[in-house]
């Protein structure tokens, strides 16, 4: 561990530039230096409130747009919170799960479809391993330097391997 060395970056896929991203960690460190360590949502929108903050540009702050996408927000947790039991013939009842996926719908973007509808569409089946491929990917990345999870990042490559 002494001789790690880290460098930031974007996630995969942001659109944000090196810049924007060297920008922000300074900030996030000086949050963190004016708060005992500390970085939290509450921290980083109070320093964003203020006009001169370099995080201000990354935040809605018309009142009446930002209400709209939070209530958006509470609709997809909403959803979210809709779990089912499926049984197959033949086998046990699953453990909950949630009821819809997101999937790319044909004309109309993301949306929610019912899980049982995803399962026997090959389309949307496909869309949801592939997210799931994508996720365990991540997931791999960002524990695979964690000397207690060596096991499971094992297994999670093995199962990367056999979904190709």
């Amino acid at each position: 561990m002494q001789n790690m060395s880290i460098k930031d970056v974007a996630r995969p896929g942001s659109r944000w530039s090196k810049a924007a991203i060297r920008q922000i960690v300074e900030r996030f460190k000086l949050i963190k230096r004016r708060n005992g360590g500390r970085l939290t949502a509450a921290l980083v929108l109070e320093d964003a409130r203020g006009e001169l903050s370099p995080l201000h540009r990354y935040f809605e702050w018309d009142d009446a747009k930002a209400s709209e996408r939070w209530r958006l927000e509470q609709a997809r947790k909403l959803i979210q919170q809709h779990y089912v039991v499926v049984r197959m013939p033949g086998a046990a009842p699953s453990k909950p799960t949630r009821a819809h996926v997101i999937v790319k719908l044909p004309n109309a973007g993301r949306g929610y479809i019912g899980v049982v509808d995803a399962m026997r569409d090959d389309e949307f089946s496909e869309q949801v391993v592939s997210r799931a491929r994508d996720e365990m990917k991540a997931w791999v990345a960002r524990y695979e330097r964690f000397h207690e999870l060596r096991a499971v990042v094992a297994l999670a490559r093995r199962a990367l391997r056999r979904l190709g």
